[in-house]
């Protein structure tokens, strides 16, 4: 897979993260599966813009 694909699609895991922490805040499931999409989204721009 190469960066530019790895960096939009951690762009968009991290935008879906963000959403969700903001409409289901205080759910439970829902924060955590944010948290997590958010670090999941961050660690793959990351590696993308490393990459490059």
């Amino acid at each position: 897979m190469n960066t530019t694909q790895n960096g939009m699609l951690g762009i968009q895991v991290t935008l879906v993260g963000v959403l969700l922490g903001t409409l289901f805040g205080g759910v439970s499931p829902f924060d955590l599966v944010a948290f997590v999409l958010g670090i999941l989204g961050t660690t793959l721009v990351l590696i993308a813009v490393v990459d490059i």
